[in-house]
């Protein structure tokens, strides 16, 4: 791995972190999108892990334009999503964590709302924002989609891994990342996450997620996603029923081993309150 950028950088209220492979076209519209935002106080860790189609020289010619960029290369081993997404993590510095997904875009105020949301409430540890879904070219083909709010006990989560900010502490405390959860990481992560706080989403859309052939759920290998997302829907079933989910991962995973314990509970994914006349959705 190499850092493009070594030099000491003054303290930043916020990391926002991206992984990247093979992001052209839709890399410079991501990256402009977190560069312009309202709340400029972030460093910007960028991780590529070996880039064949030139996202990777873009890269270092966007380190050269903007001093908050850090960037780190990869070898090119093809760290898979769980493991690039500890990767640009443990890079982190700051004390508030952003990810953002090298396809999507992120709305002006994006940063700004979930800073403020995580201030407002301190038994908060991770704030999402609700989306619309957006075409290769840019065009929203789905509105947001609020339903699964209304469901305490929904397998779905109403917001995508790159809008998500956490805590850092409570991130390292959970354990990262799972390694073997691949294509539903970021769900296995937010059940432990519930664990240590409040889990909030923002109803105003902050975050648009493309639809795009690229996609690593589309790109790998088809057998592997649907073993995935099987497993997925019976840990989800089980610990909806209160059960621990733990033994499935083991009997699944057995060559990954477990770095963390999941520990479930028979309560819903999120609750609602009211913070500051806006409505929020904490617990999980």
């Amino acid at each position: 791995m190499r850092n493009t950028k070594t030099e000491a950088k003054p303290a930043r209220r916020l990391s926002v972190v991206m992984p990247v492979r093979n992001a052209l076209p839709y890399l410079d519209a991501s990256i402009t999108s977190i560069l312009e935002q309202s709340f400029a106080d972030f460093e910007f860790v960028i991780g590529d892990d070996g880039s064949s189609d030139g996202s990777r020289e873009r890269l270092i010619d966007w380190s050269k334009r903007d001093e908050r960029i850090r960037l780190f290369l990869g070898e090119g081993s093809g760290l898979g999503p769980a493991g690039s997404s500890n990767w640009v993590a443990a890079l982190a510095t700051s004390p508030l964590v952003a990810r953002m997904d090298a396809d999507d875009l992120s709305g002006r105020y994006r940063l700004e709302a979930e800073v403020a949301a995580l201030d407002a409430h301190a038994d908060a540890v991770l704030v999402g924002s609700v989306y619309e879904c957006i075409d290769l070219a840019g065009n929203v083909v789905r509105p947001v989609v609020r339903h699964c709010l209304h469901d305490p006990y929904s397998a779905r989560h109403p917001f995508p891994h790159g809008s998500v900010m956490y805590r850092r502490e409570a991130f390292e405390a959970a354990g990262g990342y799972r390694a073997g959860c691949d294509f539903w990481e970021d769900m296995e992560l937010y059940w432990r996450m519930a664990e240590r706080g409040r889990l909030l989403v923002l109803p105003e859309v902050h975050y648009s997620y493309r639809f795009n052939s690229g996609h690593s759920r589309l790109t790998a290998q088809r057998r592997r996603v649907e073993v995935a997302i099987d497993l997925a829907l019976r840990c989800s079933a089980a610990r909806r029923n209160g059960e621990d989910y733990e033994p499935l991962l083991a009997e699944a995973l057995p060559e990954k081993g477990s770095s963390v314990r999941a520990r479930s509970a028979r309560s819903g994914n999120w609750s609602f309150g009211r913070a500051r006349g806006r409505r929020s959705f904490p617990g999980w």
